[in-house]
């Protein structure tokens, strides 16, 4: 079961149907979702960065499972390095 893209927010944590987590930390240029993963273990940390379009991020997760804090949101984009990604203004999400 996928969740609707409506629910799909900076600063959300999601998880797949595998239990994986993702936590979105903006967009990038193309205009796809840029989240952090914990590299499929969920005893790393959210250090991986990746990206994908907004319909694939809604179909791969089944539950959004909380919303970080502004200072959490900073950490993770500062352990994954996705200072390039776009967290607002004209973008594919909303915070």
């Amino acid at each position: 079961m996928s969740i609707n893209k409506s629910e799909i927010t900076i600063g959300g944590k999601y998880k797949t149907p595998e239990n994986q987590e993702r936590i979105v930390i903006g967009c990038n240029t193309d205009n796809k979702v840029v989240y952090a993963s914990r590299g499929g273990n969920v005893k790393n940390r959210f250090d991986h960065r990746e990206a994908s379009s907004l319909n694939r991020f809604a179909e791969a997760c089944s539950e959004k499972i909380g919303q970080l804090s502004e200072n959490e949101l900073a950490e993770i984009i500062k352990i994954c390095n996705g200072l390039d990604a776009i967290s607002g203004g004209e973008n594919c999400l909303e915070k």
